[in-house]
């Protein structure tokens, strides 16, 4: 029997209650595409409300969340109060303001930090601020873009759904992710804005510590196959680019994926000789997003020390070798119990995640 810690704080990170629980490993799902309920057991009395802060630490394992509901009962004369909680990058899903004129310059790492920080720490409404919040980045994506459109032809604003609109796209595209790290002692959530660095690492499913393995792609017909990239400052100067059966692309109208799936997008250049460089670029970044459209996950011990799953970050790139065939694919999401499962690539199967758009 392995004992973990529930500790439970305030929004403003005040010790409410403590209690130590045995058994079975908890059991916990992330999912940074989608972030997911978990619950919890815990006896009673136990002073626990909803929007408080829970962490649970114990054997390598260190999980923080924010309480979304309590329900008491009583089994076998014993009373226990079930707790729900979620990861807090759910808390950044609602909807903003933005102005669209401010897509696509400085960087995107500062661009996401800007919102976070007028929606959650700036914000007029007190109420909604979140206490302790602070931002930091790492890196500098220059080279960026989002599906953002005006909500008149005449206008420059949009609304926009923060998480959904902004911070995912932000990741599947350009792998930039945002983390958020408690710290009890200095009573700050501190999100931070970066890609994974870390080295690509390999994972041979037919290797003994792998437990499990399920490994699907997406139809290809769901892919960008064909980008039409167009000048902001003359939208009459546009480079079309396809992408061919092998892999590679070009603006070359031959051996192409079919049917197509048209993606448009714009970059802003004075000379032909700069479009021309932004254009492939852009459509090399486009294309390049197709290469973690896919669903591998792989199930193997807590402890295993050759792929240390507990330790592995999301946006970790890894090659899947499968059957003598290499799958590159990101790390997205855990299943920790009595075993983990990472979750890799940006595919989602379960209906809820597709019709929310997040598969």
């Amino acid at each position: 029997m392995r004992p973990y810690n529930i500790e439970i704080y305030s929004k403003d990170f005040d010790f409410k209650s403590h209690t130590t629980i045995g058994g079975n490993d908890p059991k916990f799902n992330y999912d940074y595409l989608d972030p997911e309920n978990n619950k919890i057991k815990v006896m009673a009395p136990f002073d626990v409300s909803i929007y408080d802060y829970i962490r649970i630490k114990g054997n390598d394992i260190e999980i923080w969340g924010s309480v979304t509901k309590t329900e008491a009962g009583i089994n076998e004369s014993k009373e226990f109060i079930n707790i729900t909680f979620r990861d807090i990058e759910d808390q950044m899903n609602i909807q903003i303001l933005v102005d669209t004129d401010e897509i696509g310059t400085g960087t995107l790492e500062k661009y996401i930090a800007d919102r976070i920080k007028e929606t959650f720490i700036d914000n007029s409404d007190d109420e909604q601020n979140i206490e302790g919040l602070e931002v930091q980045t790492e890196g500098s994506t220059t080279d960026w873009v989002l599906d953002i459109t005006p909500s008149g032809e005449e206008e420059h604003y949009a609304v926009v759904n923060l998480l959904d609109d902004i911070i995912l796209p932000a990741f599947k595209r350009d792998s930039v992710r945002v983390l958020f790290n408690f710290s009890v002692s200095e009573k700050k959530i501190i999100a931070k804005i970066s890609k994974n660095t870390a080295d690509p690492i390999i994972i041979e499913t037919q290797l003994p510590d792998v437990l499990s393995k399920t490994i699907k792609y997406k139809s290809i017909n769901k892919e960008a196959n064909k980008v039409i990239i167009y000048n902001q400052k003359d939208y009459e100067e546009f480079e079309t680019y396809y992408l061919h059966t092998d892999g590679t692309f070009d603006t070359v109208d031959d051996d192409r994926v079919s049917p197509v799936s048209l993606k448009i997008e714009t970059v802003s250049s004075d000379t032909e000789e700069d479009f021309q460089s932004q254009a492939y670029d852009r459509a090399n970044k486009t294309f390049g997003a197709n290469k973690y459209e896919n669903l591998v996950e792989i199930e193997c011990t807590n402890d295993d020390e050759r792929i240390s799953p507990l330790s592995l970050e999301v946006g970790q790139v890894v090659n899947v070798i499968d059957e003598g065939n290499v799958y590159e694919t990101i790390l997205t999401g855990k299943k920790i119990g009595e075993t983990t499962k990472l979750i890799f690539g940006n595919v989602r199967l379960e209906l809820t995640k597709i019709l929310k758009g997040r598969s």
